[in-house]
């Protein structure tokens, strides 16, 4: 059967729902151009373990209470138009749970096989293993539904090589969101060259939203002697010019994220930094937050496209462990 993108239909899906220990049901349903699920209790059924027998009537067909129409049947699964496939799966991994947390990818997740499978990665949704069709479709699915926590950078790699296994970049542009947990510990451009977080975010050109984990510690520049202290009011740390931490991080690449609607700030604050340095740790980190919007208002005025995002922060306080060079 061919089918026309006028054309609408309904399909069902039944899926047992262990939280409630029941079974559910869900009807996806095709109007003109636009494609939506609603809870329902058709008679016709799809049940998602049976990928190669679809059954759906027209749209305008009745459906009374205790009936069942006869249906139109699908000889195969990729006979569904993409919209379609894409609300069944999503469906499938949302009953299973597969977005209710954040997947933290690191140096763990990279080394679990060995070798690593960065195009098959463990935390995939079981439906990608189905066939290499619906592990293109259901992985897109997922980046685009998930929130990756990206933990260093052998994880940043492994993120990046998962992404670039699906055809053409339609791995990167599905990320919606990103969070770094150790963008504060990079050492800078003049050491190790581009910002691999920075660079992975410019690749995601449909990134929704980021966080960028911030100590307070590299805000501040340590005084090296006692005249420059003297001179800081007796403080032995002073705050570290806007200018040279953007430069350090290269922050001027996210402005490559046109279309960020969110930057948000896991700020981790520390009273014996904040009480040795001249000048406010906290004002400080909202400052660069400022520096981020400014800069995406001044690019809109000659790009109307561009999204000027909003930005927050969060505040905790952490301890710094040198055993792992990591703040926590």
């Amino acid at each position: 059967m061919k089918k026309h993108a006028s054309q609408d239909y309904i399909v069902s899906i039944e899926h047992f729902d262990p939280a409630h220990q029941e079974n559910k049901h869900i009807a996806i349903v095709r109007d003109g151009q636009n494609v939506h699920s609603v809870e329902s209790g058709w008679q016709h059924r799809y049940f998602a373990s049976a990928l190669t027998d679809v059954n759906f009537p027209p749209l305008n067909s009745t459906l009374p209470t205790g009936s069942s129409p006869a249906p139109v049947r699908i000889a195969e699964w990729n006979d569904l138009p993409l919209e379609m496939e894409e609300l069944l799966v999503e469906h499938v991994m949302r009953a299973e749970g597969h977005f209710d947390e954040h997947y933290e990818i690191s140096l763990q997740v990279a080394w679990q096989k060995k070798p690593a499978r960065a195009d098959h990665p463990s935390f995939l949704p079981a439906i990608c293993s189905v066939s290499k069709h619906l592990r293109d479709i259901g992985g897109r699915v997922f980046i685009r539904n998930a929130k990756f926590t990206i933990q260093d950078k052998p994880g940043n790699e492994f993120m990046f090589e998962f992404l670039r296994s699906f055809p053409g970049d339609t791995g990167f542009r599905a990320v919606r969101e990103l969070r770094f947990t150790s963008f504060h510990r990079y050492l800078g451009v003049h050491r190790f060259g581009s910002n691999s977080d920075l660079t992975l975010m410019s690749k995601c050109t449909g990134l929704d939203r980021v966080q960028f984990t911030f100590h307070v510690e590299p805000l501040t520049i340590i005084l090296d002697n006692d005249d420059e202290i003297a001179a800081n009011n007796g403080f032995e740390r002073m705050l570290k010019p806007l200018d040279m931490i953007v430069a350090h991080y290269d922050l001027a690449k996210i402005f490559d994220c046109s279309g960020l609607r969110v930057v948000a700030f896991d700020g981790i604050y520390s009273w014996w930094i904040d009480s040795a340095c001249s000048g406010d740790t906290k004002q400080h980190l909202q400052q660069l937050a400022d520096w981020i919007v400014q800069g995406f208002e001044s690019r809109k005025k000659t790009d109307l496209k561009i999204r000027v995002p909003t930005t927050e922060i969060n505040w905790r306080t952490g301890a710094y462990r040198r055993r792992y060079d990591l703040y926590w």
